[in-house]
């Protein structure tokens, strides 16, 4: 079966990056009296402060070449992920039963890294 974004693949080549990247926590999972002290941290935690979740949020990042770089196909792509408001009125329990849309994953396609062994 042919995944519904097939057409996506083809023109946006991305390596999708999941898990957890560093080793920073939240603000808001920490309690205040543990937060540093420096100004420039706290500026960027409250900057991202959002009631109730505080500075807890997920972020897409697409790193390429401005200029080759099709911004409205990308928001296509994007927005073609999105749930339809019959979609979403379902809830959690019906959200489950959708079919799962990405092609199946292939351990054996990981990016293994090159080693160059030395004399």
């Amino acid at each position: 079966m042919q995944s519904k974004y097939a057409h996506f693949e083809k023109r946006l080549p991305v390596t999708v990056l999941s898990g957890f990247l560093g080793a920073a926590k939240w603000f808001g999972a920490v309690p205040l009296e543990q937060w540093p002290e420096d100004p420039e941290s706290i500026e960027i935690a409250l900057s991202n402060w959002r009631e109730p979740y505080g500075d807890r949020r997920q972020e897409i990042v697409i790193i390429g070449i401005a200029a080759e770089m099709d911004r409205e196909f990308v928001i296509e792509c994007l927005n073609s992920c999105l749930l339809d408001e019959a979609e979403m009125a379902g809830g959690p329990n019906k959200w489950s039963t959708l079919p799962y849309p990405f092609p199946a994953w292939h351990p054996q396609d990981e990016v293994k890294p090159h080693i160059v062994e030395s004399d």
